[in-house]
């Protein structure tokens, strides 16, 4: 308390300022913890995207497969 009041008194402002100080410091120390939060959101999220776009591509190569099957049967039955 003693750096925040003299601080206050360096910048010769009214006696709200070490409450106005604390609370800037709050909040920057909420932004910093959500920032974190954020960021390992975003990890979780783009790793389950990345798992989702590895499984979106297997299930198109299997359908991809199955399409060339049914046209080789079709071609084949048509003979």
């Amino acid at each position: 308390m003693h750096t925040l009041q003299a601080t206050a008194q360096a910048t010769q402002s009214t006696n709200w300022s070490p409450f106005i100080l604390m609370g800037l410091i709050g909040a920057m120390i909420v932004v910093l913890g959500l920032s974190r939060l954020l960021r390992n959101l975003i990890g979780v999220m783009s790793s389950l995207l990345i798992s989702a776009g590895k499984a979106m591509s297997g299930i198109t190569t299997v359908l991809t497969m199955f399409t060339l099957v049914v046209a080789v049967f079709m071609a084949v039955s048509a003979v």
